[in-house]
C-alpha cells in the first residue's frame, strides 16, 4: 500500500472553509525550493474572521 507520506516530496493542508488563500500556495512551494523544509502562512488581518 502506497501513501503521499511516502510518495510526495511536498504536502500543503488548507482549511476546508478557504480561509486560507490558495493564491499563496505558489509562493509557499517556491520556499520550499528555495531550502525551506517547513512552510507556514500567518494571517496579517483577522478582521473577516466570524
Amino acid at each position: 500500500m502506497t501513501t503521499a507520506v511516502w510518495d510526495a516530496d511536498v504536502m500543503i493542508t488548507i482549511d476546508a472553509d478557504l480561509q486560507d488563500d490558495p493564491d499563496k500556495i505558489p509562493e509557499m512551494i517556491e520556499q520550499y525550493k528555495n531550502g525551506c523544509e517547513i512552510v507556514y502562512g500567518v494571517r496579517s488581518n483577522r478582521q473577516t474572521d466570524s
